[in-house]
């Protein structure tokens, strides 16, 4: 996996160039409030025991989503708040409240010991609160600690987010920090970019109209655009920039994606699952392409973390399936023949597109539009994804013909790669495979090399004997079922002549 540094040498990045709301403080505000020590901040501003943040005797009622807590919705399901202390949970229930709103998970983004001056004393936790309180009730609490009026780098944001999204799955979520506005109105405005696709200015509007105030230093509201340039000019479709390791591409990729997608495609790119997967269910249709998943000791290439696929043959053979395969071929052979022409448009537009967006992006695609962003994407990377002697040996190592399974130690991020793609053309292109040896030795070397054509022939060829064998045995499955329907139907009408008989 490349280190951070390696994917930012990848991938480009830059100040936000749109212009942001202005911060709540002045940068010499927010300066002295770093400065001044913790025990100090707390009597010179907050007014020690008397915190209003603390408390609910400041707040009318409307500015309490949940009762005893100076708290707001942002979203249906993001509520920003003040801490919650020992004392407002038992007298106004809010465990309970939380559990009646579907709160599922706290994010807490205060440091141990923080603002320990401020209203009732801390918990022996650290915190206003007891957290296993909530944990014990089924209430998942992540502590993100950020020190007070700032923020901490881009790339621990990205995966603050993604714990985000994958609680936002279970229900909803309440973040908070001391006051419950900068830190918490920030992160929150950082999810907005990434996962909703705001700008920084839309998520920074709306943060605030639903929680005046909230994010106050200008370190805060820059890290909102640093974001959204992240976003902007990483976090597309199509990546803008070819030339990147294949690696690079996976770890920058993953940085987006929820933990759970993570790890489903350490090896292979979404993008190209994705579009695989639509073009099989084109041919085979949805319910005719199934991916198995089999437990290994070691990671095993046929199998990778996306399942074997398994198709529905008898789909190919009807009237639609074969005027399905008849167009992917014709579009595959478009693409062999004429390798560098592009569909700019088609490509400029999921340069554009965002990461979150991708299924809905390629839902609005035909199949000449999705194998053409299938092989623009395959263009991209950087050439050659090996040696033309280790893609050799792994062409015939891996191939079904091979009776012995490679050693995982020789196992490389590419093996996953090609073989899942050399798999889902061997189903679509059935006996016409050498269409598509040309068009793949282009996509792993950057150009068409006799010795390696010849390998991914063979390959190809291996591919649909085991395909034709996969036929045969669905087949027989299907002519034995309808043997066994018919001899029980002969039956069922053999007793009722009987009856009839009598």
């Amino acid at each position: 996996m490349s280190s951070t540094s390696d994917i930012n040498r990848d991938f480009t990045t830059s100040s936000t160039t749109t212009a942001l709301p202005p911060a709540k403080y002045s940068s010499l505000r927010s300066g002295i409030l770093r400065l001044t020590p913790d025990t100090m901040k707390c009597k010179l501003y907050c007014r020690g025991a008397n915190c209003k943040y603390c408390g609910w005797n400041n707040w009318k009622e409307d500015q309490m989503a949940i009762s005893g807590l100076y708290s707001s919705w942002i979203t249906d399901d993001i509520m920003a708040m003040a801490r919650p202390t020992e004392e407002a949970i038992q007298k106004f229930d809010i465990i309970e409240s939380f559990q009646k709103n579907n709160i599922k998970a706290i994010f807490n983004l205060q440091t141990p010991n923080e603002h320990a001056f401020c209203g009732p004393p801390l918990h022996q936790s650290g915190f206003s609160y007891n957290p296993e309180a909530f944990m014990k009730h089924n209430i998942y609490h992540y502590n993100f600690a950020i020190p007070d009026f700032q923020f901490c780098a881009v790339e621990n944001i990205l995966d603050m987010v993604k714990v985000i999204s994958f609680s936002l799955k279970q229900g909803k979520i309440a973040v908070h920090c001391h006051a419950g506005l900068g830190r918490t109105g920030t992160l929150i405005a950082c999810y907005l970019v990434m996962a909703e696709g705001m700008t920084a200015s839309e998520a920074l509007e709306l943060v605030r109209e639903k929680r005046p105030n909230s994010v106050q230093s200008m370190e805060q509201v820059v890290v909102v655009g640093q974001v959204e340039d992240i976003v902007l000019r990483n976090a597309r479709i199509l990546p803008v920039n070819g030339g990147y390791p294949l690696h690079s591409y996976l770890a920058w990729q993953n940085s987006f994606l929820s933990n759970e997608e993570a790890r489903h495609y350490p090896h292979v790119p979404k993008l190209m699952f994705q579009i695989c997967k639509r073009v099989l269910e084109f041919v085979f249709e949805p319910s005719g392409v199934k991916f198995n998943h089999k437990k290994y000791e070691q990671h095993e290439v046929h199998n990778c973390t996306l399942g074997e696929i398994s198709v529905e043959w008898k789909n190919l053979y009807t009237k639609r399936g074969r005027a399905q395969h008849r167009h992917v071929l014709n579009v595959l052979i478009r693409l062999a023949t004429y390798p560098f022409e592009k569909d700019e448009k088609l490509i400029q537009h999921f340069q554009v597109a965002g990461v979150q967006d991708m299924e809905k992006e390629l839902a609005d695609l035909d199949v000449s539009q999705t194998l053409t962003l299938l092989h623009s994407y395959m263009l991209l990377p950087k050439k050659p994804l090996a040696s033309r002697k280790n893609l050799i040996t792994f062409m015939e190592a891996y191939s079904p013909s091979s009776s012995q399974v490679p050693s995982v130690v020789v196992h490389k991020v590419w093996h996953c790669f090609v073989f899942f793609l050399c798999n889902v053309l061997s189903y679509l292109t059935e006996q016409n495979y050498d269409i598509v040896t040309e068009l793949i030795t282009l996509w792993m070397l950057g150009d068409v090399v006799n010795d390696v054509k010849q390998a991914v022939h063979g390959h190809m060829r291996d591919l649909y004997a085991r395909n034709l064998k996969q036929q045969e045995a669905q087949a027989k499955i299907y002519h034995e079922n309808l043997e066994r329907q018919s001899n029980r139907s002969s039956t069922s009408s053999g007793g009722m002549t009987t009856i009839r008989n009598e």
